[in-house]
């Protein structure tokens, strides 16, 4: 039996909103994290975690923004399913978090 293709999915969550309009951030609820960590160890059987990292990040007007974040490991069959299920949780995500955008990448996976 051939093995499964495999895809490692990282999820980089944000712990703040969004400046508001005079550059107050605040703290997003542990427990929208917490409902994310669930999610994604139930779809996929769990994940790695990678807390407190630093990001920043320029969009196409120039504004800078200045992040951290905490970013989930999942590892994944390459399967169509999986990755219309990921581009889907991305909008809940952008959603729950209020974000102009969640960075998810994909990458192929080879096991030594």
């Amino acid at each position: 039996m051939t093995p499964k293709r495999l895809v490692e999915i990282s999820i980089h969550l944000p712990l703040y909103y969004n400046p508001t309009g005079k550059g107050r951030r605040r703290r997003i609820e542990v427990t929208k994290l917490a409902q994310t960590y669930r999610e994604v160890a139930a779809r996929f059987g769990g994940y790695s975690l990678f807390k407190h990292v630093e990001g920043v990040w320029i969009d196409q007007e120039g504004a800078v923004y200045r992040d951290i974040h905490h970013v989930l490991f999942v590892l994944a069959a390459d399967t169509a399913a999986n990755r219309r299920w990921v581009k889907a949780y991305k909008k809940v995500l952008a959603e729950r978090f209020e974000q102009k955008e969640i960075f998810i990448t994909l990458s192929n996976v080879r096991r030594l």
